[in-house]
């Protein structure tokens, strides 16, 4: 959940610009023709645009001594069971447990997405700590609990989607952006994303353009947070500047899209409010119906309706309804594949606007989970390094 905005995760940029490529008829009059032009006019606008991009206070990773692994010791060859007292005087046996928790351990792989990190030390990359993310979530079972009222409940089941999506660390994938203009004219651009799960925060996330050739190399960082504004950094490989971006309109549109900046952001517990509504049916699958009131106050929206599987607690529809809590736009998530044998990520998410027509479809692929990568590789360098 976290990287679908739910997460999904998850690579947002250009939330100020309202132009969209895929209808000329929205242009403004000045006629902008490139996606180069876009992006200049777009930073020239922004706020406290003349200003230097400030210095992150990035703090270089310390490094982790290996996490030692206590197992229960054999008093004989045997592997005699220990007699241990418990608080009502019973004695039970426990028997050493020979399992090597090490096993789950993956190590990461060079690809082609890696070039970013290629000076990352090898003691920055975290191990200690995948064994004890490895591990299946305890099976939750709804019907056993209590709960006070539907707020409660809807709580409840929110906390046990974002536990189940927690702990991957960070993934890699690439993504293409098929936007659709009410007369069916499709236009379309790709990325390579990065991103790095974040505790008690928004993730962090690095996005690199490959096409249209225009804007080929440019580069965009983004530290999502529940309730304050982001903080926004772009890289012009034609100026070879960085700059900083004015973020506090989470409903502006991403790139031109019909998705907005809150709802590709990673996904938060603290970004709502939630309330259980029903269960009911959708696509053939037993789905919880959860309503989401944004505590963000320069939100777009009124509420989300989530449907969420029963089964996985994953994503599969959400609603969003406008300030006049109309039904504004609708996304689906399909293709959903498991990776590392717990996290879920869907293939193709689909955002279909109600009011213009338009809809903008979003291709997955290629994910990998784990690579290593660290805050260095979020910081403002990472930008110039992008490829």
């Amino acid at each position: 959940m976290r990287k679908l905005g739910t997460l999904t995760y998850f690579f947002v940029i250009l939330i100020s610009s309202n132009i969209t490529s895929a209808d000329t008829t929205d242009k403004q009059p000045n006629q902008i023709q490139t996606e180069s032009e876009k992006l200049q006019w777009i930073i020239e606008s922004a706020k406290n645009s003349e200003k230097k991009a400030p210095e992150l206070n990035v703090t270089k990773p310390q490094k982790k001594e290996p996490a030692s692994i206590k197992k229960n010791t054999p008093q004989d060859s045997k592997l005699t069971p220990t007699l241990n007292k418990t608080d009502s005087g019973a004695i039970e046996k426990t028997v050493p447990d020979d399992t090597n928790t090490t096993d789950n351990i993956q190590h990461p792989e060079q690809t082609p997405l890696d070039q970013i990190d290629q000076t990352i030390p090898p003691e920055n990359i975290p191990t200690a700590d995948v064994a004890e993310t490895s591990e299946q979530p305890e099976k939750f079972d709804i019907s056993k609990q209590t709960f006070n009222d539907d707020k409660e409940k809807g709580l409840a089941i929110i906390k046990e989607v974002d536990r189940r999506d927690t702990g991957w660390q960070d993934s890699q994938a690439k993504l293409t952006m098929i936007l659709k203009n009410r007369h069916g004219d499709e236009h379309s651009r790709k990325l390579k994303m990065k991103i790095m799960e974040v505790k008690g925060d928004g993730d962090k996330s690095l996005s690199i353009f490959n096409s249209p050739r225009d804007i080929k190399g440019t580069a965009f960082l983004s530290f999502t947070h529940a309730l304050d504004p982001d903080e926004q950094w772009l890289y012009l490989p034609a100026i070879k500047r960085v700059k900083r971006i004015s973020s506090r309109n989470k409903s502006g549109p991403y790139l031109g899209s019909e998705f907005a900046f809150e709802d590709l952001s990673s996904f938060e517990v603290a970004k709502y409010d939630y309330k259980y509504i029903k269960d009911e049916i959708y696509d053939g699958i037993d789905c919880f119906v959860i309503e989401a009131y944004p505590l963000y106050e320069h939100s777009g929206y009124t509420k989300l309706v989530l449907w969420i599987d029963k089964n996985r607690y994953i994503l599969l529809k959400t609603d969003y309804y406008d300030r006049k809590n109309s039904l504004l736009k609708t996304q689906t998530f399909h293709g959903y594949k498991q990776y590392l044998d717990q996290y879920w990520r869907p293939d193709e998410m689909r955002m279909v606007n109600h009011t213009n027509g338009k809809s903008t479809i979003l291709l997955w692929k290629e994910y990998q989970f784990r690579k290593g990568l660290t805050k260095r590789s979020f910081d403002k360098n990472a930008l110039k390094r992008a490829r």
